[in-house]
């Protein structure tokens, strides 16, 4: 299948790999000069080790001008009850909120919908018509489905419960001039709690710097808050500083001021962004317009053939039929290197007050071993990886190089720049490589403006901070280890230690999205094949086939193509897309030419060979259960059907569904008294085997549209302002990235050279000195 931009683009891949054979191709140049000159390699003496000291920066809060008035509360008193009950009243219960739906009308709601609709209509049409098997099944498949809906949005509920979970219960503060423990929900602003060591921070608050007894304190409180902002080490905070909620205190005590409470907090906005997120899935949208284009041309023809039927005055006993035939319709449709140091230092002799440096000790949280191997696998499978961490600038850098990635790493203050557009905004969500000391909102706002730019985002975290950006990516992945409320935000679990596991999950979703495709392009062009003929064959013929021989369509076909999901696939070496305009387009090309075969069946079976009516109806029956059918075989893979061989159960099952039919027509099952007729072995096998010769003849249609399909040749026949536009600004950004990376690549190549060949003057002449 031919990309729509691979006319226009030169994809990046392709220049990194030219350019690494160019590298290549220089350095086996200067092994060949150095082994024919007999030059030593020389390694120049590095410089002494330099040692950048890096100031951590951190998110803070800003406070309101009104609520900081109401923060200067005496360390040694606290709080009255009376003000606390009035602030209970104004700021609510230091609590994450939520909104408790009705559970019987929210799982009622996901029987709405159009498609939903369509399918509730042919459930009632089963219960006119008394086909009370059909009334079952439709009946489950609705209940099944809304099972599914209902269970998969309690994820986001199950996400705030396990965020409620790593709050505290209890905290000691100040009141009244005593100091109690009270309830942690019970907490609001301006109230002056204590922190210890080992103690959960109960909400936000601002440390005033005092201990508990009212004496000044110097050391600083170390907080591990690794699951709000994934820092991996604990950071150090000092008077004026800012806490947050669900933190935990590993060294020091000292009193703080309560700043924020409830859904204000920091892991209150992350509970908030979760809440929110209800975006529909990718493949669901896709899903729907879909049906929703089965819908529409299924009810447009259903509304005609009902006119016409009323104009003929057929509408009396053959009531029944009509209503039939319609719900049977209806069914078919469905530091510099990131280095923290840590100093060692000696009291000098005599001096006890006296310390002497005598060494440091460098420390860094390394990345998992395989780390580098997978973002490299993912990078060959056209997967664009970007880091955004809590941990700070420089390190994240040199994390970056460690693992492969690019170094440009921005500052999380590019996200929120007030001075900046949200074009411009997405564009260095776009172009990074990732960003630094982020805060929940951040990895949030990059997931967005990634989707808003029509990319579909893929996000891991372990975290609390990471459970927004988990929820609201098009998959969220929870690695091994993780907290309850990722885990619970996420489509995906890692039970294994390290992220390889991802390469696997992306090449078996391109093997699911490549079954799906098929099975869509299959559904399509059976449905609109379907639709059209009984159109065509009710109008002009007022022919209908036998109730039961299209239940047996429904049920033993659609039964069968279930196996799609244990097919062998194609895995695609680049992201998949769905393109509907294309799909829609080919399944109306194959059902066209599916129904013109059907009608070479109809009149030469009826006309030419004057077979009986009940015999032209399982002619009929077996032609549209095995010619359609057989589609599947082509639509499995973009390219010609030989190209990818089906697995042995997906060939096996397919065959004996259509063998079963024919044996079934040979002999007239069900009798003449359902209106089959049996019409022996000659007529059974000869069409069996020209349904599936048509599809020789189908999949080369199929391969040549494939072919011809491309952005630019679409703008061509429908050539509207903004495709044109759009066409225009792809080409000028594939110019303009070509003449960059030309450029780009001819000047690596000269400092290359250039490098190489100062090193063999600068190794000849060392070889002349030491000669002399």
């Amino acid at each position: 299948m031919s990309d729509e931009n691979s006319e226009l683009l030169m994809t990046v891949d392709e220049i990194k790999t030219s350019e690494t054979e160019e590298i290549v191709t220089v350095q086996e140049e200067i092994s060949t000069y150095r082994s024919e000159k007999q030059v030593p390699l020389v390694v120049e003496k590095q410089a002494p080790l330099e040692v950048e000291e890096e100031v951590h920066k951190s998110h803070e809060d800003e406070i309101p001008p009104e609520l900081e008035e109401l923060l200067h509360t005496d360390p040694g008193k606290g709080l009255t009850s009376a003000e606390v009950a009035d602030r209970l009243v104004q700021f609510g219960r230091n609590e994450l909120s939520e909104v408790k739906r009705n559970a019987i009308l929210h799982f009622l709601s996901f029987f709405t919908g159009a498609i939903a609709y369509l399918i509730e209509i042919a459930w009632i049409l089963s219960g006119v018509t008394k086909d009370w098997i059909n009334f079952g099944i439709i009946g489950a498949l609705l209940l099944i489905n809304a099972l599914i809906g209902y269970i998969e949005e309690a994820k986001a509920e199950s996400a705030l419960d396990a965020l409620k979970q790593t709050l505290a219960l209890k905290t000691r503060c100040w009141r009244d001039g005593h100091l109690v423990e009270v309830e942690a929900a019970e907490l609001v602003p301006g109230d002056v709690i204590v922190l210890r060591l080992g103690d959960i921070i109960p909400a936000d608050a601002r440390l005033l710097g005092i201990g508990v007894t009212g004496e000044a304190t110097e050391g600083d409180l170390q907080v591990d808050q690794s699951a709000l902002t994934g820092e991996s080490l604990p950071v150090s905070r000092k008077k004026g500083h800012t806490v947050y909620s669900s933190s935990v205190v590993k060294q020091g005590q000292q009193l703080a001021v309560v700043t924020k409470t409830g859904s204000n907090t920091f892991i209150g906005r992350a509970a908030n962004l979760i809440s929110i997120t209800v975006d529909e899935g990718h493949f669901q949208k896709i899903v729907n317009q879909i049906g929703n284009f089965l819908i529409y041309i299924t009810v447009v023809l259903v509304v005609i053939i009902f006119v016409h039927e009323l104009v003929s005055d057929k509408i009396n006993t053959g009531n029944v039929d009509v209503l039939d035939a319609l719900k049977h319709v209806l069914v078919l449709t469905v530091a510099a290197r990131g280095l923290r140091a840590l100093g060692v230092a000696r009291t000098v002799p005599g001096d006890l007050e006296r310390y002497q440096l005598v060494g440091m000790i460098s420390l860094l949280d390394p990345p998992r071993p395989d780390s580098a191997l997978t973002i490299r696998e993912c990078k060959f499978l056209g997967v664009d990886v970007k880091m955004i961490t809590g941990d700070q600038l420089i390190i994240a850098k040199e994390v970056a190089h460690r693992l492969g990635m690019g170094r440009v790493i921005l500052d999380a203050n590019h996200l929120v720049d007030p001075n900046k557009s949200e074009e411009e905004v997405t564009n260095h969500c776009e172009r990074a490589d990732g960003f630094a000391q982020v805060i929940p909102e951040h990895k949030y706002r990059v997931v967005e403006l990634l989707q808003k730019k029509g990319l579909l985002v893929g996000m891991t975290g372990d975290g609390v901070n990471d459970a927004p950006a988990l929820k609201k990516a098009n998959v969220g992945i929870a690695v091994h280890g993780c907290t309850d409320a990722a885990r619970s935000a996420a489509d995906i679990v890692l039970l294994a230690p390290g992220l390889a596991t991802i390469v696997d999950g992306i090449k078996t979703s391109r093997a699911i999205f490549q079954r799906m495709r098929s099975y869509a392009l299959y559904r399509i062009t059976s449905t609109v094949h379907f639709l059209i003929f009984f159109f065509i064959v009710t109008i002009a013929e007022n022919w209908q086939m036998p109730a039961i021989l299209l239940i047996l369509i429904c049920v033993l076909n659609d039964a069968a193509t279930l196996v799609i999901a244990v097919d062998n696939t194609q895995i695609s070496p680049k992201p998949d897309k769905w393109r509907l305009g294309q799909l829609i387009t080919l399944s109306i090309v194959l059902a066209c030419f599916l129904t013109i075969m059907s009608f070479a069946h109809y009149f030469v079976a009826k006309l030419v060979m004057n077979v009986t009516p009940l015999q032209l109806n399982t002619i009929m029956y077996l032609h549209i259960s095995s010619c359609p059918h057989f589609v599947i075989f082509s639509t499995r893979v973009p390219g010609y059907l030989w190209e990818n061989i089906p697995s042995l159960l997906f060939f096996v099952v397919i065959i004996a569904t259509q063998i079963f039919a024919m044996l079934m027509s040979i002999y007239g099952l069900f009798g003449e008294g359902e209106g089959i007729g049996a019409i022996g072995w000659p007529w059974g096998l000869s069409v069996l085997a020209i349904s599936f010769a048509y599809t020789f003849v189908l999949d080369f249609i199929k391969v040549q549209i494939f072919k011809w399909w491309s952005f630019e040749n679409t703008v061509r026949i429908f050539p509207t302002s903004k495709r044109v536009a759009k066409l225009e600004a792809r080409r000028a950004v594939a110019t303009e990235k070509k003449r960059i990376y030309d450029n780009w690549r001819k000047a690596r190549k000269v400092v290359l050279l250039s490098s190489g060949v100062v090193g063999f003057q600068n190794a000849v002449a060392q070889r002349k000195t030491q000669n002399a």
